[in-house]
């Protein structure tokens, strides 16, 4: 692991006083004009070989880029535990390493938004939430869609008629698992717009009623999710439902992120992210059938639930697939936190 900042400057540490570590220098010698130096350089910032500028272009002048950007979800980690107080965190680190980034557009995002219309399973939503809502809007936008494979970009058109028959939803009135179909509906929209995104263009910009939507959407979300499911159910589509709206929390942070990137060139770290629980055991995602969903519930045991966090996940090897816990999402988070090294192995 590379060294992280010392907690203070030598500035603050003969002051006695509190330091937030940054470069070029820390808040209170900027303020003071006084020299600010570290016995140890942070683990990522601009004036290494290894970090990674945010292009100029998508900086607003309100914005400056902040003197200390992490090149990981686990440098990004760290920094926050160190910085945090009895008062919660001052500032939030900030990450950005462009190449992590295409490597996880390229293996894992790029998909998604077709497969979210053509009704099939992404890492983030399973296909039979999506087949049980397809009274909400599948009648309206699936005849558009172009089936020629499953990367294929959805036309600026279509993205056009489907916003606008998302804005016309009383969401109130929809059941819990048709606005969470809907939901990735509009996730689907917000991140073809970011894959679509031209950050050489100063005017560029996504949709600010799109992205006020996916706040509103979002609070909803969070408000209405339920602390039971219907009896009338089945073990399988109750276990669906549960865990793609587990995995929709996921699926939040990683959109939030991704706007946060189009607009900035970087991202902030989401404390506790690392606490979120899905579950990651192989082959209960992936099942296409009830009858497929049971037999691999019974090799892992019969548990028809059994939940990990994202921390637990990733602390149980390094960048390779795990073999108990293999499937979209796992190798998605693996390449997050470990990068190219686990993208080689995929």
């Amino acid at each position: 692991m590379p060294p992280s900042l010392r907690k203070a400057c030598h500035a603050c540490t003969t002051a006695k006083r509190r330091c937030v570590p940054q470069l070029p220098r820390c808040s209170r010698c900027a303020e003071r004009g006084l020299s600010c130096t570290y016995d140890l350089e942070p683990v990522t910032n601009l004036e290494t070989k290894g970090s990674r500028q945010p292009h100029p272009t998508t900086q607003s002048a309100c914005q400056p880029v902040p003197p200390v950007i992490f090149d990981s979800v686990a440098s990004a980690h760290e920094a926050a535990v160190r910085s945090y107080t009895s008062e919660g965190h001052e500032t939030l680190p900030v990450m950005a390493n462009s190449d992590t980034v295409l490597l996880v557009v390229e293996r894992h995002l790029t998909s998604i938004p077709l497969l979210t219309f053509q009704q099939r399973s992404t890492p983030y939503i399973h296909c039979q939430v999506l087949l049980a809502s397809k009274g909400t809007s599948a009648d309206l936008i699936l005849p558009e869609i172009d089936r020629s494979g499953p990367k294929s970009g959805l036309s600026t058109a279509f993205l056009q008629t489907t916003q606008q028959h998302l804005l016309s939803l009383e969401i109130e009135q929809l059941t819990f698992t048709e606005f969470l179909s809907a939901f990735h509906e509009l996730a689907a929209i917000l991140l073809s717009l970011i894959l679509k995104f031209d950050r050489s263009s100063r005017k560029a910009q996504l949709p600010q009623i799109v992205l006020d939507l996916w706040k509103t959407w979002t609070r909803h979300l969070h408000m209405t999710l339920p602390r039971t499911l219907s009896s009338k159910l089945s073990a399988w589509h109750a276990w669906c439902t549960a865990e793609s709206a587990r995995r929709t929390l996921l699926y939040i942070i990683l959109i939030d992120g991704m706007v946060e990137v189009a607009q900035k060139g970087y991202c902030h770290y989401r404390p506790l992210v690392e606490s979120l629980p899905f579950d990651a055991r192989t082959g209960l995602w992936e099942a296409d059938t009830e009858e497929e969903w049971q037999a691999a519930v019974a090799v892992h045991g019969g548990l028809e639930s059994k939940l990990i966090s994202w921390a637990e996940f990733i602390g149980i090897g390094g960048p390779e697939p795990r073999r108990e816990y293999d499937g979209m999402l796992q190798r998605m988070l693996l390449i997050i936190q470990f990068g190219r090294a686990a993208a080689d192995l995929q």
